[in-house]
């Protein structure tokens, strides 16, 4: 028998099993350390893109706040450029943000070209409405995207390690001018009634008409609530409410969340769109933006007697001057004309037989005053005398401005803003304004404890209405032209998204 004896160390060298693994190792420490490396370069690709995504995100924060600070004052060209301003003054990956300044269409139509988009924040159905037509809000995407020569994509400092250089980044930020109050058209009275004690709305829309603020919107104080004639607005039949917000303290019928019931009403006819606006229902009470301003004193001589003027019905063309008239002034003659000369005109109601009362009444010919203030009182005069009323319509033409309008620069707030005044004790007589298009008012109406009925298509009915109440029927269309006079805006919010 032979055999052969095999040392420890060529049993080891011959073993095929421990030869097939020899080195094995060295690939799996190179495989992990290369996973590890990818896991390493991703973290810090991640922070730092998140880190770009919150400067992104700052920018657009401070150019949304920026341009909601001014959309409401400014021209459109001026609040994007204000916005862009704003966003270049920070950077995101040590490139300063810049956001394209296109002009947007209207109607709108796309928001790919667009960085910053002016519109509306419709608060109560949360959504974002882009227009032009009163906007209160400013939206701004502050991007980082190839093929943007301001803007290019982020860049990684690792992601080049699998084909992945850069990556696109969008940041949105909403703009919100929060106007509490609606000083275009301020409803004052908190519970408004008819003639016979009846309760009615503050603000009462129907027909075919509607009434609208541009650069402005509605404020209700009328505390109603229910629907119909209980509610603090009522908008019935095909009648339209155009405006920058509604704030009411009340409720609104049809109700607010029912938005399918307002399409009607938000219809822009001219542009052939739905207009939305937000509806602002239990807003606080809105105090009279005038309250404080004392009214002003009828003229008198050394002994104390009034200084009068009496043209009560005038029949042919004529020019009238500043003053006290008991009796009121009446205009009816179609070819008519009369001028008012600059000044504050005292109208009072006079001593009519019956229940006529006079007042300042045009239902014909042409009434032109620039630079005056009606102010309808009552006849003190005659111990009899009635409070004035205010009836303006039919085929006339009405062409008046406050003393505010006539000097530079122009005066809007106060007492030289107003062009008709109602004396505040004068609560008897509603005022009227209604016929053709020939209406063309400037400055604040101001009937702070009536009822202004409107019918006919007005026209342009100031820049500004303040009354107890307001009631709007067949195809009236009255149009205010806000322009900031007794803001009461309250403050500003930014929405990110």
């Amino acid at each position: 028998m032979e055999c052969h004896a095999v040392t420890y160390k060529e049993a080891k060298v011959l073993s095929p099993k421990r030869f097939r693994y020899r080195g094995i190792a060295l690939v799996f420490t190179v495989l992990v350390v290369f996973i590890l490396f990818l896991f390493i370069g991703l973290s810090i690709d991640t922070g730092k893109l998140l880190h770009n995504l919150h400067e992104l995100q700052n920018a657009a924060d401070a150019a949304a706040l920026a341009g909601a600070q001014i959309v409401k004052f400014k021209t459109h060209n001026e609040t994007r450029q204000f916005t862009h301003e704003l966003a270049y003054a920070n950077t995101a990956e040590k490139l300063n943000v810049t956001l394209r300044t296109t002009t947007q269409a209207e109607p709108f139509e796309s928001e790919a070209d667009l960085d910053i988009i002016l519109g509306r924040w419709i608060n109560h159905q949360g959504y974002f409405f882009p227009t032009l037509d009163t906007p209160d809000a400013v939206k701004v995407i502050a991007r980082r995207a190839d093929g943007l020569t301001d803007a290019p994509a982020l860049a990684l400092l690792f992601g080049r390690f699998v084909d992945v250089d850069t990556a696109d980044a969008r940041c949105e930020a909403i703009g919100w001018y929060c106007e509490i109050s609606g000083p275009g058209l301020i409803i004052l009275d908190r519970w408004p009634t008819d003639n016979y004690g009846k309760p009615r709305p503050g603000l009462h829309v129907a027909g075919v008409g509607g009434v609208r603020v541009i650069g402005g919107g509605i404020h209700v104080n009328s505390e109603y609530e229910g629907d119909k004639s209980e509610a603090a607005v009522y908008v019935h039949g095909h009648g339209q409410m155009l405006c920058g917000r509604l704030s009411l303290t009340g409720t609104t019928d049809p109700y607010s969340y029912y938005p399918d019931l307002w399409a009607d009403i938000w219809m822009d006819e001219e542009l052939g769109m739905q207009m939305p606006y937000d509806i602002f229902e239990g807003a606080p009470y809105m105090p009279d933006p005038l309250r404080h301003i004392p009214p002003p004193a009828i003229p008198t001589d050394g002994l104390g007697n009034y200084i009068v003027a009496y043209n009560e019905k005038i029949m042919t063309s004529c020019t009238l001057n500043p003053g006290y008239y008991p009796r009121g002034i009446q205009v009816s003659t179609i070819d008519t004309t009369v001028i008012l000369n600059p000044g504050t005109y005292w109208i009072g109601g006079g001593n009519q037989p019956g229940n006529q009362v006079g007042g300042l009444i045009q239902t014909g010919g042409t009434l032109v005053g620039h630079g005056v203030l009606i102010y309808l009182t009552k006849d003190y005069v005659n111990p009899a005398g009635k409070w004035a009323r205010l009836n303006i319509g039919g085929n006339v033409v009405t062409d008046i401005t406050p003393p505010g309008d006539e000097v530079n620069p122009k005066i809007i707030n106060g007492l030289e803003g107003i062009s008709i005044w109602q004396d505040r004790n004068n609560t008897e007589n509603q005022a009227s304004l209604h016929g053709g298009a020939g209406m063309m008012i400037s400055g604040t109406l101001y009937f702070p404890n009536n009822h202004l009925y409107l019918s006919g298509v007005p026209g342009k009915a100031g820049n500004q209405i303040i009354c107890g109440s307001l009631e709007l029927f067949g195809t009236a269309e009255i149009l205010v032209s806000y322009d900031g006079r007794n803001d009461n805006s309250k403050g500003i919010t930014v929405l990110t998204q």
